[in-house]
């Protein structure tokens, strides 16, 4: 979409790019979008600050600008399940749209300063309805992560601790990790909230990762957040032969 405002710089254009990248803009003529991107509200949120939280009437969805948060759900015996986390560059809550009284699923709470972008849930449901391939576009999308959740909660009720572990490690591998000798994977969350994703207490996650360097599959780094991973194939065949093979 080349369409911009009198007096509008390529800094201040740039959120309307992001939004317009985004697979929920999927199939969304020029001035349906333009009719989104009207909606946009600009918020920050301070790291700990709640963007929302579970169970608030919804009315808008989100793109993250610059940023972390969480996305989690608290259990009848009061404790953290991480859903998942977003970052920049990545859209959230958009099922919203599909509900006939939306209320957000789980909280959303920044893990460091962000800047997000909240986009009205009306007027996009507007655009749903008159537009097929976006809906397509979305649902493909939402299938997406429901099929993550799942193999995450297989994984979480059938395996131990140390294999969470190894396949979150995993996770992090750039792409061509599998093609490379070895990998330098970033930690994207502090230990205590990458403990409560996997469903571990941070102890247990510290001993694990400290068993891993024990058997030479990682190594620690200078920098706390950084982990070295000598060689990612071996990593993935310690996880395969501990499930026999299957996948998660």
């Amino acid at each position: 979409m080349q369409k911009k405002r009198s007096g509008t710089s390529v800094d201040a254009d740039a959120p309307a790019r992001l939004i317009a990248a985004q697979p929920f803009a999927a199939g969304l003529g020029d001035d349906a979008l333009e009719r989104l991107i009207d909606t946009a509200a600009h918020r920050r949120v301070a790291e700990g600050q709640f963007l929302f939280h579970q169970q608030a009437a919804a009315t808008r969805f989100f793109v993250v600008i610059e940023g972390k948060l969480k996305l989690y759900r608290i259990s009848a015996a009061g404790s953290e399940k991480i859903i998942g986390r977003v970052g920049a560059g990545d859209s959230f809550a958009e099922g919203i749209a599909f509900m006939e009284c939306p209320r957000y699923p789980v909280h959303a709470q920044a893990i460091e300063d962000s800047r997000v972008i909240g986009l009205s849930r009306k007027v996009y449901r507007e655009q749903l309805i008159a537009s097929p391939e976006t809906c397509l576009a979305v649902m493909g999308k939402l299938t997406g992560r429901i099929s993550r959740l799942l193999d995450e909660i297989e994984c979480l009720t059938l395996r131990g601790g140390r294999d969470r572990v190894i396949r979150f490690l995993l996770g992090l591998v750039p792409n061509d990790g599998a093609a490379r000798n070895d990998a330098t994977i970033t930690l994207p969350a502090r230990k205590n909230t990458i403990a409560a994703q996997l469903s571990i207490r941070p102890e247990t996650l510290s001993r694990i990762l400290a068993g891993l360097n024990r058997d030479g599959l990682i190594q620690r780094t200078a920098d706390p957040h950084r982990l070295y991973i000598p060689e990612p194939a071996v990593l993935r065949r310690e996880f395969d032969e501990s499930t026999g093979g299957q996948r998660f």
